[in-house]
């Protein structure tokens, strides 16, 4: 109903506008002196040339547009009714008995037109200026837009026509083609190149980067992203028309921030999801340490991948709570099971693996903080490895087709709790593979954003106005998504046989000290400047950079480029070493024994105690 009043207002306009200059048109004809004898002719033909105007702007539908986001459709609309009504009027100035002037009808087409286009383009205009007038006030998010082709032009348009204060206010345009720089898109002026978007950030006193290039590749946008973060400025990424609805309203919700994965992977990677599929389908799986990050993950694609049944198993109550609120709103309960108990409860694991009978079980749950184990090296060997053995134990007994360990490359001359307590585990996986069910494991370093990650501690603190504090300034950690991690992971364990440590490739290993600096970029300040970043001395037991496997094992491929699985890693007779240290957990009296007899087993090379770099960071390990 608010439309069609709207409609009415607008053809009561155009009847105004049409009347009146057609009255303009005889007044300029006869310049300024209208005949007497031609008023009451006057009066019938300006009426009929109003009536004739508003039935072609119904029929060419020039009232089903919406003025304020008026185009060249909608002048094109107003020029064939111009040009009609004029033509109508013709045809009645030859068939009619009483003469009319015909130059008054040129006069008056001409009139039309231009009148009634202005109407329709006068909101659109005024919303132009009044963004024009507010891109030079202090207040507002001024924004350089990298990319004047379609999409950039799209976006300075619908700028202009945002309403609210909180709107943004594109300033520049920066483009990589030369013939563009100089020339304007939308009313901005296209300032420069990419490579000189520091500057430009600086000269129009931008408040954010906004990228608009949907069809660039992840390289192009990877390539982009480290050029915009010399600026300090927040980035965001406009990739459809949605984005930029969104980006218009006041929460700002719906536009893509530029992350810290963007600009630490050129590439996500990709792996086969129908071999997943085909490993899954059907099948009831078990994750131990469900609730956690890595578990989770493990938890939600063997849902989205069509196993028959999901068992999740954690000692974390809240964890298990939190899982089961976000799974319920994509998956029919019925499908997992949600069982709380530990990993160092025996009977507990065999009461769930009794009642539910998985046939893949992917082991994640542990203790992982480094520093927490050191302070704590019982427990450590209590839950990573006493709680590795019932795992396996009961895998065993309830026949469980296959056994797949989440490892780290800590355990790789590991000079910490944490990570030979993991080599450990790794020991008894291999030495367990024969006794009914294929055991395997995978080996893999840091996840982003993963439950004790530096990533949720930077933002904390970045957040608080810093500082921000990390152990080393040279220190080196590989990086992958908890996604990609985890697809990996289940195309490993779609590989084993038997017996295999599968090691992902982690690509190159990002400086801690350089992904601190660039989320402090991301989040609008000057590292150093706005926010600190304070070197507090390493921690026990953490080293400054990890390795991905032992300099005696060799790897080789496998179907997928970014898996590789260890070779010459035979057996070690371990099982009354491993019952030795048990026993010593068991009492927790004596740690320097306990470490003793840890570290014997796990057996780092002497040379590897807490390395210093030395001249140039390790490269890639593939």
């Amino acid at each position: 109903m608010k439309l069609i009043y709207k409609k009415l207002i607008l053809m009561f306009a155009d009847v105004v506008v049409a009347a009146g200059l057609y009255w303009i048109a005889a007044f300029l004809r006869y310049e300024g002196d209208i005949p007497a004898d031609r008023l009451q002719p006057l009066l019938f033909y300006s009426l009929l040339a109003t009536a004739i105007s508003v039935v072609l702007s119904l029929v060419l539908s020039c009232y089903g547009s919406l003025w304020k986001y008026a185009g060249i459709e909608v002048m094109i609309r107003q020029g064939f009714m111009a040009v009609l009504s004029s033509v109508a009027m013709l045809i009645v100035k030859y068939a009619a008995i009483d003469e009319m002037s015909g130059s008054i009808v040129m006069i008056y087409g001409i009139l039309l037109f231009v009148v009634t286009s202005a109407m329709r383009a006068m909101p659109r205009s005024m919303a132009w200026v009044k963004s024009s007038m507010a891109t030079n006030a202090q207040g507002g998010r001024r924004a350089v837009i990298v990319g004047a082709g379609d999409t950039g032009a799209m976006l300075i348009k619908r700028a202009y026509d945002a309403k609210g204060t909180d709107a943004f206010f594109p300033v520049a345009v920066v483009d990589n083609d030369p013939a563009k720089i100089g020339l304007k898109v939308g009313g901005v002026k296209i300032a420069g190149s990419i490579d000189s978007i520091d500057n430009i950030c600086k000269k129009y006193g931008a408040r954010e980067i906004i990228v608009a290039l949907p069809n660039a590749t992840k390289d192009e946008l990877y390539e982009i992203y480290r050029k915009c973060i010399t600026t300090n400025l927040p980035m965001k990424s406009f990739q459809n028309f949605m984005d930029m609805q969104d980006y218009l309203k006041k929460d700002n919700t719906g536009l893509k921030n530029v992350t810290i994965e963007d600009l630490l992977f050129r590439s996500a990677v990709e792996t086969d999801m129908e071999t997943v599929k085909n490993f899954l389908d059907g099948q009831v799986v078990m994750v131990t340490g469900g609730a956690g990050s890595i578990g989770s993950e493990l938890c939600r694609q063997a849902l989205a991948f069509g196993c028959r049944q999901l068992v999740i198993y954690d000692f974390d109550e809240n964890g298990l709570y939190e899982i089961n609120e976000e799974l319920q709103l994509k998956h029919n309960p019925e499908k997992y099971r949600l069982c709380l108990g530990s990993v160092r409860d025996a009977q507990r694991l065999q009461e769930v693996m009794d009642r539910y009978k998985p046939q893949m079980v992917f082991h994640a749950a542990a203790h992982k903080h480094v520093p927490m184990m050191e302070l704590n090296p019982f427990e450590a060997v209590k839950n990573n490895v006493a709680g590795t053995q019932n795992v396996i134990n009961a895998c065993i007994a309830g026949k469980v087709k296959k056994f797949i360990l989440i490892s780290t490359d800590k355990a790789v001359n590991s000079v910490n709790m944490m990570g030979a307590t993991k080599r450990i585990a790794e020991f008894m996986a291999k030495e367990a593979n024969g006794r009914g069910t294929e055991f395997a494991a995978v080996r893999f370093g840091n996840v982003l954003g993963s439950n004790g990650s530096v990533i949720p501690k930077f933002k904390r603190q970045i957040a608080e106005g810093g500082p921000v504090t990390l152990t080393h300034k040279e220190m080196i950690r590989y990086f992958m998504t908890i996604s990609e991690a985890v697809s990996l992971v289940l195309t490993a364990g779609a590989f084993a046989k038997g017996g295999e440590i599968f090691v992902l490739d982690m690509g190159q290993p990002v400086k801690i000290y350089d992904l601190a600096a660039d989320l402090i970029r991301l989040s609008g300040y000057e590292p150093e400047v706005d926010i600190k970043i304070t070197i507090t001395g390493l921690r026990p037991g953490e080293k400054l950079y990890e390795e991905l496997f032992y300099s005696d094992e060799n790897i080789d491929k496998t179907a997928h480029e970014k898996i590789f699985v260890l070779k010459n890693g035979e057996k070690q007779e371990s099982a009354d070493q491993i019952e030795t240290i048990l026993n010593i957990a068991k009492e927790g009296r004596d740690e320097k024994l306990l470490r003793e007899a840890v570290f014997g087993l796990a057996n780092p090379p002497v040379t590897s105690q807490c390395p210093l770099l030395q001249g140039d960071s390790p490269a890639g390990i593939f």
